[in-house]
């Protein structure tokens, strides 16, 4: 079961949010859950071996990161980004947004912007209007 807003005032946040997104960033990326059913975990220790991942949502956000330099230049550093999204986007796609069992899911899986990926470290939600989260904020790292 999806969610409604409950108001014109909710409606109109989520709606004007997304627009701004839509056509001031556009930066698109992809999210993919975690394919639990498939997703291979070691017996003894409870550790995914070998993850796979569903069909993706395609998700419009703001994304900042990092792009360090080490100081030789074969030397491999790993990048950390923020994304910013619109939870109309959620809303939309009918992804669940509303429970912690929710964001553990997020958590579990990962984003890809411009071709490169990013395991998610935090999901939290972000600025409240009339009783709603206006954004999720996902912290993630490279994958490696």
């Amino acid at each position: 079961m999806g969610y409604e807003p409950k108001n014109e005032i909710q409606k109109a946040f989520l709606d004007g949010i997304e627009e701004v997104y839509s056509t001031l960033l556009c930066n698109h990326v992809l999210l993919y859950f975690l394919d639990e059913e498939n997703t291979k975990v070691d017996s003894l220790y409870g550790e995914t071996t070998e993850k796979k991942y569903l069909e993706p949502y395609e998700l419009i956000a703001k994304v900042t990161y990092d792009h360090p330099k080490g100081e030789n230049p074969e030397e491999t550093v790993i990048r950390k980004a923020q994304f910013r999204i619109p939870t109309k986007q959620f809303l939309t796609l009918g992804i669940p947004f509303l429970q912690e069992a929710d964001w553990e899911r997020m958590r579990q899986a990962k984003l890809v912007y411009e071709g490169t990926e990013y395991l998610i470290d935090t999901v939290k939600p972000s600025t409240l209007v009339a009783d709603i989260w206006q954004f999720f904020e996902f912290s993630a790292t490279e994958a490696k």
